[in-house]
């Protein structure tokens, strides 16, 4: 990450610790502690899929090969699912 970025990010959560919200707003310092709150890993996929998909999965990664193509749709789904239920509206694929 940026040096720069990270410098602005320290001094904005030193600059609202502890205080209160205005108009119903979270404050800086209560998003940056759940910062990794809403984080999709393995925990979560484990619990958000079927068993037979969470193994295809790990073995896909450790085998370093693409998952099949139920497996990748299962996974999709879970996640969206997961991700609306936080309040996500829309989806993005990032290709490489």
């Amino acid at each position: 990450m940026n040096t720069m970025f990270l410098n602005t990010l320290s001094q904005l959560a030193r600059s609202t610790h502890r205080q209160p919200t205005v108009g119903g707003a979270r404050s800086m310092s209560t998003m940056l502690s759940n910062l990794n709150g809403n984080r999709f890993d393995d925990h979560a996929l484990k619990a958000s899929v079927a068993p037979a998909v969470y193994d295809s999965f790990h073995a896909a990664v450790e085998a370093g090969e693409p998952c099949d193509k139920a497996t990748s749709k299962a996974l999709s789904e879970a996640l969206m699912k997961w991700a609306s239920e936080r309040g996500a509206t829309m989806k993005a694929h990032w290709f490489r």
